[in-house]
């Protein structure tokens, strides 16, 4: 996820779109153009990529504007878009389709030991080809990265099974937040929030809301308005434990007891 799709991807991407406007194959508006109307379908309808602007193309070292989903999705849907527009042979166009012939490898879930072979040789080949169309750029550390893959999934299997990605999705709930909120409020707001809760939380029944809305008002659930700023830190630390505790995702469990508990909010401990 890391090396590619935030990584080696948008590096080449720009380097190659450049290159191509370059020799007027291609336009920029026509790249946007395309991509805001292309039909990305049901499944990436949430990670439509960004357009991209003269300053990231400039900058290939630079940060790109997609988030790793909206990377993986452009990566994807570039030849289709522009295909058409591209002369047959073109080189820095072959770099591309390299790179998507690696991706293609690297993110399945089942290779024989022979396609792992087949990987490497495509690594090495997309790495030559780079090196001879970019002398003035350079391979970063995630290039070589690229390189350990074949003996990676040989020795532990395919990456996707133990890769980042899900990890990440689920952390960059509590970052939005982390960012949207007052800093006081986040623990608060991090409690309540029922984004949070796992698909498999149950739904309470009629009885149960009902008598839920008959409890006292000290048994209801803190709002962060109810709190404004003023903090009962015993009760903060006791239903952050409490949502630790009933977590039935593994995960969300983790990230809650490491980013609240032990990370930036442990001044809550006293």
């Amino acid at each position: 996820m890391h090396n590619i799709l935030e990584g080696v991807g948008g590096y080449e991407t720009k380097l190659v779109l450049g290159s191509l406007i370059t020799e007027k194959h291609i336009t920029l508006d026509q790249v946007n153009n395309r991509l805001t109307s292309f039909h990305y379908g049901f499944s990436d309808s949430k990670n439509k990529p960004s357009t991209i602007s003269k300053q990231e193309l400039k900058n290939p070292d630079g940060f790109m504007r997609q988030t790793a989903f909206q990377m993986w999705c452009l990566l994807r849907y570039l030849p289709p878009m522009l295909g058409d527009l591209i002369p047959e042979g073109n080189v820095h166009w072959e770099l591309l389709l390299l790179l998507l012939s690696c991706m293609e490898m690297i993110f399945s879930p089942s290779l024989t030991s022979a396609s792992t072979m087949y990987l490497a040789h495509l690594i090495e080949e997309h790495h030559t080809l780079f090196l001879k169309l970019y002398p003035e750029q350079h391979l970063n550390p995630k290039h070589h990265f690229m390189v350990h893959y074949p003996g990676a999934i040989r020795a532990l299997g395919p990456i996707v099974h133990f890769w980042a990605m899900r990890f990440e999705a689920k952390h960059g709930f509590f970052k939005r937040v982390s960012h949207d909120q007052d800093p006081g409020q986040v623990p608060i707001v991090l409690i309540e929030q029922p984004t949070i809760q796992t698909p498999d939380t149950e739904t309470p029944s009629s009885d149960e809301t009902q008598e839920s809305a008959g409890a006292s008002a000290s048994d209801r659930p803190l709002s962060p308005s109810a709190v404004s700023g003023h903090f009962d830190q015993a009760v903060i630390l006791t239903r952050l434990q409490l949502k630790i505790d009933q977590a039935r995702d593994p995960v969300l469990s983790y990230l809650m007891q490491t980013y609240l508990l032990r990370g930036p909010y442990k001044w809550l401990h006293g």
